[in-house]
Formats: structure tokens, sequence, C-alpha cells
């Protein structure tokens, strides 16, 4: 990889700066304060971000290089990976974006992974270095290599660290130290005592024990589950008993009724019969009398024409033997006889008149009678005859409520028999067919059914507290057993990384070390001019060094610019093992305790070893300058102004 140009807006004190860099070893010079190591840090938080976390810093990052006076906190940056292809990034620092553009300046963002906390991860997804390992392995800080003689412990410890597990932060020994102490602290084992393991433990043992205690009343409980299942399927089952038979009453109650109904259009039918006949019986009688009638008024008749024709016989006797008299007493004249004659047809013809009215007022009364009978004859047979039709009518509609009553029954009957015929089945709707009026024995069975099932739920309510306590002891023993779980698998998380870690430590001491050692020995016997030529690594993890004499000795005897120089060795040395894309490497005034014969010795080095790599070295001195020059390497001079 090659970082191509740098364009910074703002960042820290660095404002509208343009940097190119170009192959091989660039120098970039600048006096103190004049913005070097915030160009480091720039080109960093180009590839990471500017971070929030202090990390144990006064200020974090992103504060501390914040522009003063300015709005501008962005800028863009353009590499070149190893497999040609070329990036360049626009980075706003205050608003925490980032644009990666590919050569054909099509925006590419959204092709890498996002991390919540640390942005976009194209840099990683790309080389698979992160920032923690690119800061710790291809570039040294200022403040990293100027220490004072009591710092040299802490410079040791880093460089042991680096060996043992690649990091000059990480100490093997104080990681498994205090991963056992998490161990032992925040989890606990067998051997402690009131630990969260321990505690969970001894929790779980007391629910277990209170449960057993409370056995009998979950027992118990489904004991009345068991009884209130029976009971409420008896009483489900004896409610549609009921209410089949129920309906089955009703049809025959209806069917009851109906037979009432038929009865009294019987009773109205014989009432109609009876008068019908009472009618009959009067009609006849009428007509009887009306033929009395008839006769007797005949039979006056002649006794009246008769009576008459008597008086007429009567009168003209009389008359004869009044005229025969006046004529024999009176001898004075014709004209008194016809006197006498007339005085008596006038009296035959007054009786005659007399006669014929009477004759005709006893026809008229006769005639009168007969009349009326005849309009009551007529009437009764008008009443027969409707009589005779209502009884018909009647008659008809008790042969069809029969036979709708016969129907309706069977209809009726199979409708309700479908209805209850899949929940009763059909030798229970046969039996209860079979017997009249069971809907009240059934109703006692259903109403001492929830008698029973209402005790059962009086005594389970009873025993809900202890169940309560039974369902709190669960949810906390389920709760304690995940915290188990949680614990158990903390504990085996914990064990399985010092494993790792004593495995990893083990491989490297095995397999990495001695390579590490071997290529760290070839290093430093360049850089130190042949000075030291071999560097091993002891059991209690500690570097030692061979000496002119052959005799390997502790580092830490060393002077400060050795170590320095061993530190740096170290870093190089690890470079190859890290990733396959030639990162560059940074140097942020790194050489300051070096002398003239040790810089010169670098140098070389890394132009020799390390020609694959750019190489960027801050200073704020011309040394660098002045030796590159004399061995005739060829360089890029930057100057920061």
């Amino acid at each position: 990889m090659k970082i191509n140009k740098l364009k910074v807006n703002g960042f820290g004190k660095l404002e509208q700066k343009e940097i190119t860099f170009s192959d091989g070893i660039n120098i970039i010079e600048g006096k103190n304060e004049s913005g070097k190591s915030s160009l480091v840090k720039y080109m960093v938080a180009m590839l990471y971000g500017a971070s929030k976390n202090k990390r144990g810093k006064e200020i974090s990052d992103m504060e501390k290089f914040t522009p003063w006076g300015r709005e501008e906190y962005s800028g863009t940056m353009e590499y070149t990976l190893d497999n040609g292809r070329k990036y360049e990034l626009f980075r706003n620092f205050q608003k925490k974006t980032v644009t990666i553009l590919n050569e054909q300046k099509e925006d590419i963002s959204k092709q890498f992974p996002i991390d919540k906390t640390k942005g976009n991860q194209f840099f990683y997804e790309q080389t698979k270095i992160d920032e923690n390992l690119f800061t710790s392995s291809f570039v040294s800080m200022q403040q990293e290599v100027k220490l004072k003689p009591e710092e040299q412990n802490t410079l040791l410890q880093k460089v042991t660290n680096l060996v043992n597990t690649g990091e000059d932060s990480v100490s093997y020994k104080k990681s498994v130290d205090k991963l056992n102490k998490r161990l032992t602290e925040d989890i606990g084992t067998t051997r402690t005592q009131n630990k969260p393991i321990n505690i969970v433990e001894n929790r779980i043992e007391q629910i277990l024990a209170e449960k057993e205690e409370l056995k009998e009343y979950q027992k118990r409980e489904q004991e009345y589950i068991l009884q209130k299942e029976t009971l409420e399927k008896q009483i489900e089952k004896n409610t549609l008993k009921y209410h089949f038979a129920t309906e089955i009453q009703k049809i025959k109650d209806e069917q009851i009724l109906a037979g009432q109904k038929i009865t009294v259009y019987q009773e109205i039918e014989k009432t109609i019969e009876e008068k019908e006949q009472q009618a009959t019986k009067q009609l006849r009688e009428m007509k009887q009398l009306l033929t009395e009638k008839t006769q007797k008024r005949e039979v006056q008749k002649k006794e009246k024409q008769k009576a008459q024709n008597k008086v007429y016989f009567i009168s003209f006797m009389v008359l004869v033997f009044l005229t025969i008299l006046s004529l024999v007493l009176i001898k004075n004249t014709i004209v008194n006889a016809i006197f006498v004659v007339l005085d008596v047809l006038y009296l035959i013809w007054i009786l005659a008149q007399k006669s014929q009215k009477e004759k005709k007022e006893n026809s008229n009364k006769t005639n009168s009678i007969l009349e009326e009978i005849k309009i009551d004859i007529q009437n009764k047979e008008k009443e027969i005859e409707l009589l005779e039709q209502n009884k018909k009518e009647k008659k008809t509609e008790i042969d069809d409520l029969k036979k709708a009553m016969t129907e309706n029954e069977e209809k009726e009957t199979q409708k309700v028999i479908a209805k209850y015929q899949n929940s009763l089945g059909k030798e229970t709707i046969e039996e209860i067919q079979g017997i009249e009026k069971i809907q009240e024995n059934i109703k006692e069975k259903i109403e001492q059914d929830k008698l029973n099932l209402h005790k059962i739920e009086v005594e389970q309510k009873n025993i809900y507290p202890k169940l309560e306590k039974i369902t709190e002891l669960e949810e906390e023993l389920e709760n304690l057993e995940e915290r188990k779980e949680e614990l158990k698998q903390k504990q085996e998380q914990i064990e399985l990384v010092i494993h790792i870690l004593e495995e990893a430590y083990l491989e490297m001491k095995q397999n990495v070390v001695p390579k590490f050692t071997s290529h760290l020995s070839h290093t430093i016997d360049k850089i130190s001019g042949g000075k030291y030529t071999n560097v091993a690594i002891k059991e209690n993890n500690t570097l030692s060094i061979e000496a002119e004499n052959g005799n390997y000795v502790p580092i830490d005897i060393l002077s400060i610019g050795t170590i320095d120089q061993l530190y740096l060795s170290l870093r190089l040395s690890i470079l190859q093992e890290i990733t396959e894309e030639r990162i560059p490497i940074i140097l942020d005034e790194a050489f300051a305790y070096f002398d003239t014969e040790r810089l010169q010795n670098i140098l070389t080095y890394m132009a020799q070893e390390l020609s694959n790599h750019q190489i960027l070295i801050f200073t704020c001195t011309k040394r660098e300058e002045e030796i590159l020059t004399n061995i005739e390497v060829p360089f890029h001079k930057i100057e920061l102004k």
C-alpha cells in the first residue's frame, strides 16, 4: 500500500495543507510544533476516524484535533493498495461521515460494513488490520521513544509483550492473571464461597428443597384439576341432555296442546252436529205443523162453508117463512110483503157480509201463520245447511290437525335428534326419549355437580397461596438457572480464553518465537552494526541479548538508545507476520535517542530490507536527510511550515 496524497482542510493546527508522498523513503521535516504529530494522527484518523473515547487520556482525539476558529474539520486522502486499486477518501470529522471513491470516482461507501461505534470499516476490510494493530506496529509516535531512565521497565515490558502476544500493550501473564481474577471474583469456582455462582447454586438448592415440601399442594392441585374437568364435562353433557330432553318434552307438550285443540274442535263438531240434529227435528216439527195448519185450514174452510150454506139455507127458509107469514098475516098489501122480503134479504146480505168478512179475516190470519211457519222452515233449512257446512269444515280442520300433528312431531323430533346426536350419542338419546319428564332428574344432577364443582373451586382457592409460592419459586429458579448458565458460559469462555492463550503462547514459543527471534536477531545485527547479533527469550518471558563476549545479558542493563533500537527492531521484525499488504511505516521522531552511527544503520537497514514499504519519517532535524544523502539512498523530502 502507498499513501499518494493528503489534503487537510482542517485538523488540529493544520489547515489547507496539501502533501504528496512518493514510493520508498519520505522525509517530512519540520520544526517542533509545526504539526508533524498532528499529520501522523490525521493519517490514522482518515483511515479509522477520530474517536470520542478518551482511552485514559485527558481529552479524546476528536476533541484534541478540532480546529480552532474554523468550522471545516475534514480532509481527503488518496492511496493505492498492492493490487493496484486506487481509492480516494473524504472524511468529515465533525459529522463523522466518510466517502470512499474508486478510480472511476464512484461512491462505494455502502459496500463496506458499518460498526455502530467505529463507523465504516473499509480499511479493515481491505487490509484486515484494525486501528490498535496499525498504531502499535506500523506507527511509532514520538512519545513512545522519548523515555526517561526510570521508564525503561515500561519499555522493556512493551518489548516482552510484543514478543509474547504480538501487542506491545498486552502482557500474557497479566492477561492470564486478570482472567483468573475475574473468574474468581466475578464468577466463582467450586472452591470459593459467597461468589456469584456460589450464591446462585446455594439459592437453587434452597428453592429445590422448598419445592419438594410444596409438592403435595401441586399433587392436590392436579387432583382438583382432574375433578373439575370431570365435573365440567358431566355438567356440560347433562346440560346438553337437559336441553335435549326439554326440547323433546316441548315437542310432546305441543302435541298435547294440539291434541287438546283437536278435542276442542271435536267438541265443537259434536255441538254443531247436535244443533244440526235439533234443527232437523225442529224442521220436521215445523213442516208437520205447517201440514197440520194447512189441513186444519181446509177443514175449517169447509166447515165454515158448510155453516154458511146452512145460514143461507136457514135465512132462505126464514125468508120463505116470513114471506108466507107476511102474506098470511099481513093482508094489507103486497107492499108490506115486499118490505118484509127486502128486510129479510138485507138481513141475509148483512149476514153474508159478516160471514164473508169473518171468513176473510180468518183466512188472512191463517195465511199469516202459515207464512210465518214457512219462513221459519226456510230459516231452519238455511240454519241446517250452515251447520252442515260448519261441521264439514271443522271435520276437515280436525283431519288436517291430526295429520300435521303426526308429521310435525316426527319432523321436529328428528331435527332435535340431529342437533344433539353427535354430542350425546344414539344410546343416550334413545334413553332420554324413553323416559317421561326426565329433565327434572337431569337438572338435579346438574345442580349437584355444580355444587361439587363450587366446593372444589373453594378448596382450590384455599391452596392458591401455596401454588403461587411454587410459581414464584419456579420463576426465581428459572432466572437463577439462566443466571447460572450465564455464569457457566462466562466461566467456560474465560477458561477457553485462558486455554487459547496458553496454547497460543506455547505455539508462539515453539513455532513463532524461534522464527521471530531469528528475524529479530538479524534486524538488531544490522541496526547495531554487528555489535549485537542474537536475541533470546527466557522462560520468564524476559529478553536477553548476546554481548560481544558471547554472554547473554538482560536488556534492562542496556542503554536507552540500545533499548530503543531493540524496540524498533521488534516492530520492524513483525511487519511481515501481520499482513500480506505492505503497509507504510510511519516514524514520528523515532530516532531521538539514536546516535549518528545507529541512525545510519537503521536507515541503511530500512533502505535494504524494507524497500518494498513506503516509509514516512517525521523529523525536526536534518540528520536523516544528510545520512541518506551520504549513503546515496534516494528519498523524497517534504517541508512542513
